[in-house]
């Protein structure tokens, strides 16, 4: 089986839905959007892992620009200073 190939950058994936979320790369297509926060995700999996931050309140720092959370808070002040 040859899988599921990307016209944009040739990487094969085996399931075509798969495919269609790494599509979402190329487009810059975010539909998913977190409950808590409204940061949105292109991946399922990645707003899974992000919205375990809030549920676990293992992030207490938030960036109010873009959503981006983060546990220490000199790490929010890089992030907001670049």
């Amino acid at each position: 089986a040859q899988g599921f190939k990307c016209i944009r950058c040739g990487k094969v994936f085996s399931r075509k839905y798969d495919l269609k979320i790494h599509m979402r790369t190329h487009t810059g297509f975010k539909p998913l959007k977190c409950r808590f926060c409204g940061r949105a995700f292109s991946d399922p999996s990645n707003l899974n892992k992000h919205t375990r931050l809030h549920a676990e309140m293992r992030a207490p720092y938030t960036c109010e620009d873009c959503g981006k959370l983060f546990v220490r808070r000199r790490d929010l002040q890089r992030h907001v200073k670049s």
